[in-house]
């Protein structure tokens, strides 16, 4: 009997031991979560139930920028990654997918407002049954936005808050060249105030994101606003004005909504110990303004690496729809739009004369 209970007092000893021990043995791995866009990186770390998220803008060096920020404490000893976006391994619309599930809210479409484009993904019985994208010229995106206050030496804060004090003025807002062209001579000529560029420059912004909506052709009675844009409080108000039948919602995860997905996905199947980067066939970053290209296989390089938009829009007659951003916006700048054409024409052995209606 002393036997006994010298052997239940060792036991009795031991097993607290081992209940202190079970929370390390079955904890989650921690899962990050990263999404390469048009002009920052995002990334998400899941550590349980708390998550950390960072974003900063890439300035065509996305690689460069996602090495910075793991090395941040937040993510240091994390234990998987996932990428989405450009040169990921998992697909925007997994990413996007996974994160509705998460959320279970009822959504009738997502609109997905970034630096380079929008988007919008249709939903049907809470899937992504179609996604609607305008054409590929950069006025009206978020990034234009963010050049266009900077000419004016204003933060994206005070821009948003002068907005509300300005009306619409007549812009030329279809092409990037015209409305930068359009904005400088109207602040010139004192023909609108900064105020009102920034109002237009917004209702802009809110007419595309209508456009792409109304081609769902049905009423949409909750979109979801995802993406770098969705903090733009005067883009909502814009958007809530034309549209009033339509509720807009902005999320706690809207910034960084695919890297939300992206780590959800990770923790769910738990695969790569390191970010998986694609291999891409052009450079990967832009080459510094300074020493542009002069062939035209350098231009299309460029924008391949990462347009801004072009130059001239996707409707134009100008033959320079390859040339976006990169050496074709230095050349652009010192020479003039004529003489880009010329010099876009020249490098692909064509006519050198600018045609009729491209002498803006």
């Amino acid at each position: 009997m002393p036997h006994r209970e010298e052997l239940r007092q060792t036991l009795l000893n031991i097993l607290p031991k081992r209940q202190n021990t079970l929370p390390q043995e079955t904890a989650q791995p921690s899962c990050v979560g990263v999404n390469i866009g048009a002009i920052s990186v995002k990334a998400v770390v899941l550590r349980g139930d708390n998550a950390f998220s960072k974003m900063e803008n890439h300035h065509g060096r996305p690689l460069e920028v996602l090495g910075k920020i793991l090395a941040g404490k937040e993510f240091d000893g994390a234990d998987y990654f996932g990428v989405s976006g450009r040169r990921g391994h998992i697909s925007d619309v997994t990413a996007i997918q996974r994160a509705l599930d998460e959320v279970g809210s009822d959504f009738d479409a997502v609109a997905s407002l970034g630096g380079e484009s929008f988007l919008v993904y249709l939903l049907a019985a809470g899937r992504i049954s179609n996604v609607l994208s305008h054409n590929k010229c950069a006025a009206g995106s978020g990034e234009f936005f963010v050049q266009q206050i900077g000419r004016m030496q204003l933060t994206n804060e005070e821009a948003i808050e002068r907005s509300f004090m300005g009306k619409v003025v007549p812009l030329a807002s279809r092409c990037s060249v015209h409305c930068k062209s359009d904005i400088t001579h109207k602040l010139n000529r004192k023909e609108a105030s900064p105020e009102d560029i920034l109002h237009t420059l917004h209702d802009s912004m809110a007419d595309k994101v209508v456009s792409l909506l109304e081609k769902a052709q049905r009423q949409l009675y909750r979109t979801l606003v995802i993406g770098g844009v969705s903090r733009n409080t005067a883009l909502l108000s814009a958007l809530r004005e034309k549209l009033p039948s339509t509720q807009f919602v902005v999320l706690p995860e809207s910034l960084c909504f695919e890297a939300w997905g992206c780590a959800l996905l990770t923790q769910d199947d738990p695969r790569y110990n390191s970010p998986k980067i694609l291999p891409q066939s052009g450079p990967d970053s832009l080459p510094p303004p300074s020493s542009p290209s002069r062939s035209g296989a350098g231009h299309r390089a460029a924008a391949a690496a990462g347009s801004t938009g072009c130059l001239a829009g996707p409707r134009s007659r100008c033959g320079i729809n390859d040339y976006q951003g990169g050496p074709a916006r230095s050349f652009y700048e010192r020479h003039g739009r004529i003489a880009l054409y010329a010099h876009a024409k020249r490098s692909r052995g064509g006519d050198a004369r600018v045609p009729q209606g491209c002498r803006a």
